[in-house]
């Protein structure tokens, strides 16, 4: 098995070399075709024991689709670029446009505090009053603990924005907010429910009018079904039905189709005619308001609900108990991948590489 493994990563990084050169001279169909890079993804498929793989990749105006295995198992589904899947963190993007889009219209600003909107928010910091920025939460350097907040989440379907939120409430900060990087996902718990506060609309009505329906994403929302997820118990698939509190929509919740996906990434790259305060918003979201990188990722920034290095490609992951996705958009080559697979599986990883 440890051969096995070298032999994949070994592939990875000759795979890598070839992929990348013809990602950019070729057409898509023809990287999605490429046999060496089929084999492996296949190899990575059967190791992995992955339910279901769905690539989507475009360059310019080209577009294409590359599918593997099931849904659905037992009922022998398969996966194609129209089933509905949920992106996990991937849906971060969407939470943090949906706050940009409210500063365009004039609603709020990004350099207001939390404080201005939700009458009820306290944070202490050295047990002194502290103050978080709208910006704050959108780059994960509030100084609000991930794990120790994500433990306090309510069990259950019914808990809303504003319940979720709340585990905020007088908390103590772990660091002076704006000070240091921390990965968040009740960061953008909060973001939703200030949406949602501003806006004057449940959050997940305002992201499908005001952003999903403008692009095209008519497959695109929260609380919809999606394909079966699998967890894995000793080593094979086993479905497995997540179960998430309402109030989470804004961390992961995004349920979406790989065609749906297309067209949320040509948005990024500026492809579709879009409402004007929609188009700027999405430029916004591109913008860096201050650098902050974290200490395990030195070349990496985290802004707006994006990942960027030193190459200024946009990238996001994304996973829960029963699927994985990954983002990757070059938006000054116009070239963009979304990959997931309906488990824990790295193989959409891989297959992104």
């Amino acid at each position: 098995m440890k051969k096995l493994f070298v032999k994949i990563i070994m592939t990875v990084l000759t795979i890598g070399g070839i992929i990348s050169f013809k990602a950019y001279a070729a057409d898509v169909d023809s990287v999605l075709n490429d046999p060496d890079w089929n084999d492996y993804v296949e190899q990575s498929i059967d190791i992995d024991k992955t339910p279901g793989l769905v690539v989507a990749a475009v360059k310019g105006s080209d577009v294409g689709f590359k599918n593997w295995g099931y849904a659905n198992i037992k009922e022998k589904t398969p996966m194609t670029e129209d089933t509905p899947v949920h992106i996990g963190s991937c849906s971060k993007a969407f939470t943090a446009l949906s706050v940009l889009l409210l500063q365009e219209e004039g609603k709020l600003s990004i350099e207001d505090s939390i404080s201005d909107y939700i009458p009820w928010w306290h944070v202490t910091y050295n047990g002194q009053d502290a103050d978080i920025k709208i910006w704050q939460l959108l780059n994960h350097c509030s100084g609000i603990p991930n794990v120790a907040t994500m433990a306090k989440y309510p069990l259950g379907t019914d808990a809303n924005e504003e319940e979720v939120s709340r585990i905020a409430e007088n908390l103590e900060l772990v660091s002076a907010p704006g000070e240091k990087y921390e990965y968040c996902n009740l960061g953008y718990c909060i973001l939703a429910y200030l949406t949602e506060t501003v806006s004057g609309m449940p959050f997940d009505e305002y992201v499908v009018k005001e952003i999903m329906q403008p692009i095209g994403m008519t497959h695109s929302g929260y609380d919809l079904p999606i394909a079966q997820g699998y967890e894995y118990f000793w080593g094979r698939p086993i479905a497995y039905d997540d179960v998430n509190p309402k109030g989470t929509e804004g961390e992961g919740l995004v349920v979406t189709t790989p065609s749906d996906m297309v067209l949320w990434m040509k948005a990024q790259m500026g492809q579709l005619e879009l409402p004007l305060n929609l188009a700027n918003a999405i430029t916004a979201s591109h913008e860096i308001i201050q650098s902050h990188q974290s200490k395990d990722e030195p070349n990496n920034n985290y802004f707006n609900g994006w990942n960027t290095a030193s190459d200024g490609v946009l990238r996001h992951s994304g996973m829960n108990p029963n699927y994985t996705a990954r983002v990757i958009i070059d938006t000054e080559k116009d070239i963009a991948v979304f990959t997931v697979c309906n488990s824990t599986a790295e193989t959409q990883y891989y297959a992104a590489r």
